[in-house]
């Protein structure tokens, strides 16, 4: 007897607990966003085509290898990498910043916006990270590494 009163309270306060799981809030920003996007780029770009994780996606260009994943709820993002037999100095860095943010940030932030930043050299750099301000919602963030690497990470809030 005893013991069946306990599983079933113990039964009960999980039930309750997934109840008010599903309740929160829902997201704040479209999960599909990225999703989207990715389905849209893959049908117009041949040479694009599904990361491994089913997730993502990779473009094969002439120079270049460029991975982009993204997604969220309660903050939206993408990551984009693009890697490149190049070191490059900070106007190649700032002009590949810009060309792939147009190509692939343009479904989550204002690149408008961040060509003015750019132009304007409006950005704080913080040991190799350039900060971009766009908007109080958006966090812009680029770097590049040793082996030509750029990298970029925006979402917002």
């Amino acid at each position: 007897g005893m013991k069946w009163i306990t599983l079933l309270i113990a039964l009960s306060v999980v039930t309750v607990q997934a109840q008010s799981d599903a309740d929160e809030p829902s997201c704040v920003f479209n999960p599909q966003a990225f999703a989207e996007f990715r389905s849209h780029y893959l049908a117009q770009h041949p040479d694009a085509y599904l990361a491994a994780d089913g997730q993502g996606f990779r473009v094969s260009a002439e120079h270049a290898e460029v991975e982009v994943s993204g997604g969220g709820c309660l903050h939206l993002g993408v990551s984009v990498r693009e890697v490149a037999a190049v070191v490059v100095d900070e106007a190649d860095f700032l002009l590949r910043v810009a060309r792939l943010a147009d190509e692939f940030t343009g479904w989550l932030i204002n690149t408008e916006q961040l060509q003015q930043s750019i132009s304007q050299r409006r950005w704080q750099r913080n040991g190799g990270i350039y900060s971009f301000t766009l908007d109080d919602m958006t966090v812009f963030e680029a770097w590049y590494e040793n082996d030509g690497s750029v990298l970029i990470n925006a979402y917002i809030n």
